[in-house]
């Protein structure tokens, strides 16, 4: 997916020693010299992994590649990796339809003074119909102030990628307003350390609307040579043709619109009844996506095959999962990614399905835990791990006893990342485990045409093969790992009656919820001491309640912060913004040579650091697709998600030098942030936003729900 883990590493993300053991439970007894690891290295000597990868990589919708869901080189993979399921002999192969928008990237080019450019496309971004002839300017870029002294009506505009700063829609929506007909995107200034190379073609999800502009990128020579020439000349005349087919979905009627697959197989445990795992890749791809994520799909079929050629059977059913949709599905919405996950975790393997070993989620759900791979392995590279809170001291423990394996070294990552399928599957309350195997080199690599099987480490490959079987066993022994008390201690840390109280929040409100947190706790750590008197017998019963325990943390106490980056508690990031907000207030209070000081805090409340830079209507649009009532929230709406509140308009006060209007429209906005808020629905005349006080009571509740099912756990 788009971000690395490696990007959200935060300033806790240490290095865990390989020599010793972290907390949690001993790696298990599958030796070097298990039929298992005999058979991965049979089929490393016999190149099997680079079959795959290079079969898969055949496929591409262009000359340059790209297998985007439901596109026929998407299918064409869907097909193969099916019919490696079944030829290796796994259970229950079946390729599952997913409803996606099939948008097949076939080519794109850029003319200019003879020069023809090859460049690169985006899904969800409409094609040409032909070749699109018009001047091409300059703009920078893209924003709102750089169109200041610029006409762009009926132009085409190169545009420099800020890629940390907004997405790529905000700019094409600014250039549609301005009256462009067309963007060409390039790397600017500061888009580095992401598309390292300067002769090398990028793409990502777009975020596009469906109604917007036709856009291409062309590399940085490519773009450094047009704005030399457009420096000299000024406009000159300009071609880009794009040409993209697309069937767009139907949720309602499946079969009528564009339809992805994701490939599902299982080798069963020997206990019918124990709860599965789920290890997933997707199969989709960025070009030819030799890290992200061929490898990982290499990895599935060999872990696959290598058990059945051993006859491994581990006590849990093991699921395997290729997805569809994971880098692009759907055109028009902020969650345009993980479509195929988002399908499964909350439609085909919800609690609705019809077949009652397909509920996969939901209070009856089959599933233990998930362990996606992703951007694996590059050489000489860690391993790197995002867990759910719950998993993550059982998997560093794990990692921690397998230095024969993970030489390169594990680096935990915290808080759990939101940029790839596990998203989806933890917010529908199944704990997760998300790992990486690249260097820091790879985000200048990510999402490019230099993201071939040249990087992958195929000896690698086959050590992380062991190492997940290794762990997959280690969840099928005795107790599930899940460290629920190490789970209260991050809630209980996150939970500040101090913090909650100084930004106005309601008194009993606080005081109930550090009351629940305060007994949760108490069990928790009960169980943590009872845990290892369990009896055996008991095992299956209590999994089952351990399950059901993680899954209603999961859907009750999981939100979004404001980039949709991290897994935070649904308070978290609505305290974080009145936080701000009241910190700009008591600025201004000071005078007027604290408005920039005051300023600087507002940027920081939500996404208006974005919204500072772009036209309103542009922001107004931006805001909308997170409204509860819009129309294709998809995983998104998994999760109760904070206010997403424009300010720009109290700013825009602030440099008028209106301090006291800006005071005063501040503090309802606070107001609102804490008691909630009735706003204009996307669709509807009202919808309404939680404040913090209703936030902090759900999460009173639903702690006061799972204690007793703590006290149960024996």
């Amino acid at each position: 997916m788009k971000r690395s883990l490696v990007l959200t590493v935060v300033a806790s993300l240490l290095l865990v020693s390989l020599s010793t053991t972290a907390q949690g439970a001993a790696a298990p007894s599958l030796s070097a010299a298990s039929p298992f690891d005999a058979a991965v290295d049979q089929l490393l000597s016999q190149q099997y992994p680079q079959s795959v990868v290079n079969t898969i990589n055949s496929y591409g919708d262009s000359a340059i590649g790209f297998r985007m869901a439901g596109a026929p080189a998407d299918d064409a993979a869907a097909n193969y990796i099916a019919a490696q399921f079944t030829g290796l002999g796994a259970s229950s192969v079946r390729k599952e339809p997913v409803p996606v928008d099939e948008w097949a990237l076939k080519g794109a080019s850029v003319t200019v003074a003879g020069r023809t450019m090859t460049a690169s496309q985006f899904p969800g971004v409409p094609g040409t119909n032909g070749a699109l002839m018009a001047p091409i300017v300059y703009v920078g870029p893209g924003r709102a102030d750089d169109y200041a002294d610029v006409d762009v009506t009926g132009k085409l505009v190169l545009v420099d990628i800020e890629f940390d700063d907004y997405w790529f829609n905000m700019t094409g929506e600014e250039a549609k307003r301005r009256g462009a007909v067309g963007v060409v995107f390039t790397n600017g200034a500061n888009t580095a350390p992401a598309h390292a190379d300067p002769n090398g073609l990028a793409s990502d999800e777009s975020r596009w609307s469906r109604t917007g502009l036709p856009a291409v990128f062309v590399t940085t020579n490519d773009g450094n040579w047009l704005k030399k020439r457009l420096a000299t000349n000024g406009a000159v005349p300009a071609s880009v043709t794009s040409k993209v087919s697309v069937t767009m979905h139907n949720f309602a009627n499946p079969s009528s619109g564009g339809v992805g697959y994701n490939v599902v197989a299982e080798i069963p445990g020997t206990d019918p009844n124990a709860k599965a795992i789920v290890v997933s890749a997707h199969h989709d791809a960025y070009f030819r996506g030799g890290l992200d994520d061929t490898a990982g799909v290499a990895q599935l079929l060999t872990i696959a095959k290598a058990m059945k050629m051993s006859g491994t059977q581990l006590k849990r059913p093991v699921i395997f999962m290729a997805t569809t949709g994971e880098e692009f599905g759907y055109t028009d919405t902020q969650y345009d990614y993980l479509a195929g996950a988002w399908w499964a975790a909350t439609k085909s393997h919800s609690s609705s399905a019809s077949d009652p070993a397909q509920r996969w989620t939901g209070s009856d759900g089959r599933i233990a835990l998930v362990i996606n791979i992703e951007d694996s392995p590059q050489q000489d590279s860690p391993l790197i791990a995002s867990a759910t809170s719950d998993l993550a001291p059982w998997f560093a423990s794990v990692a921690g006893s397998s230095g024969d394996l993970l030489q390169g070294g594990y680096y935990p990552s915290q808080p759990f990342t939101l940029w790839q399928d596990g998203a989806t599957w933890a917010a529908a309350g199944v704990p997760t485990v998300v790992t990486v195997a690249e260097d820091a080199s790879y985000e200048g690599i990510n999402h490019t045409d230099r993201d071939t099987s040249g990087l992958i480490d195929y000896a690698y490959l086959g050590r992380l093969a062991k190492f997940y079987v290794r762990t997959m066993t280690s969840a099928s022994t005795a107790l599930l790992p899940h460290d629920i008390n190490g789970q209260a201690d991050e809630l209980t840390a996150s939970v500040s009656a101090a913090d909650l109280k100084a930004v106005g929040a309601n008194t009993q409100a606080v005081d109930a919820l550090v009351a629940a947190v305060s007994k949760y706790k108490a069990a928790t750590a009960a169980y943590a001491d009872r845990r290892s008197s369990i009896s055996p017998a008991r095992w299956t019963a209590v999994n089952d309640q351990l399950t059901s325990l993680e899954r209603y943390w999961y859907t009750h106490l999981s939100g979004f912060d404001a980039g949709d980056s991290s897994l935070v508690f649904p308070f978290q990031q609505t305290l974080s913004d009145i936080g701000h907000l009241e910190a700009a207030i008591g600025l201004l209070q000071g005078g007027a040579a604290n408005a920039d000081a005051a300023v600087q805090e507002l940027a920081q409340v939500g996404l208006t650091s974005v919204g500072l830079q772009f036209s309103p209507d542009v922001y107004t649009a931006e805001l909308k697709r997170y409204l509860p009532d819009y129309y294709l929230r998809n995983w998104g709406g998994q999760v109760n998600q904070f206010w997403h509140v424009d300010i720009t308009d109290k700013v825009r006060q602030i440099e008028a030098g209106d301090f006291t209007g800006a005071i005063n429209g501040l503090q309802c906005v606070v107001a609102n942030a804490v008691g909630g808020v009735n706003v204009r629905g996307a669709q509807t005349t009202s919808v309404h936003i939680d404040g913090l006080d209703e936030r902090l009571r759900a999460m009173t509740a639903a702690l006061n729900t799972m204690t007793p099912m703590v006290d149960n756990l024996k």
